[in-house]
């Protein structure tokens, strides 16, 4: 396995510097373009995999390479996302504070935070000293707050449009692979 900064997990033991961490925008295009690639890849691999297909995407291409053009079209049409950490991403469109963040793994999308700054609260909490419980509950506040503008986002937004109510700790789980089921987040055991 090749660690950031070209060291081998087999050979060298991992460190802070391995560590998921933020892209540095300046110097890190291929690794973001990898990321945003990824998007698509595991847009492409649930389709094969896991019978993802929605009736907006049309008629199912009869090909895996013609699946795969069509989710890169798809993506290529949604609005932009930026890569910040690991699998999350904020809106780039429409360009204007406090867009939200995703977290993406192949099909299955969550709002982990309301905007960056929730995010970050969310990620780096005992970091900052600050008790996680309530950092969790300002967040998962916060989302519920924007959650309707979140799920009128073309595209990205599509996975939660079903759904009444979300916390960000229950949306991995009613979003997961562009869920069509009306669900109540609420009722979830997560």
């Amino acid at each position: 396995m090749q660690c950031r900064g070209g060291r081998t997990a087999a050979s060298d033991p991992p460190t802070l510097r391995d560590a998921p961490s933020f892209y540095n925008w300046l110097t890190e295009g291929a690794i973001l373009r990898d990321r945003l690639a990824d998007l698509v890849t595991g847009l492409a691999f649930d389709v094969e995999e896991a019978g993802l297909r929605r009736s907006a995407w049309g008629t199912r291409p009869g090909t895996v390479e013609a699946r795969a053009q069509r989710v890169r079209a798809l993506v290529d049409a949604a609005l932009r996302l930026i890569p910040v950490f690991g699998h999350r991403y904020v809106l780039a469109e429409p360009c204007r504070p406090g867009n939200p963040v995703f977290s993406i793994v192949q099909s299955d999308l969550i709002i982990y935070g309301a905007d960056l700054r929730t995010s970050f609260l969310a990620a780096c909490a005992e970091l900052l000293g600050l008790d996680p419980g309530a950092v969790r509950k300002e967040v998962d506040e916060a989302i519920q707050a924007g959650f309707a503008s979140y799920a009128a986002i073309p595209f990205w937004g599509r996975p939660l449009r079903r759904l009444r109510r979300c916390h960000a700790t229950a949306c991995l789980l009613m979003a997961s692979r562009f869920a069509t089921a009306s669900t109540d987040c609420s009722q979830s055991p997560v």
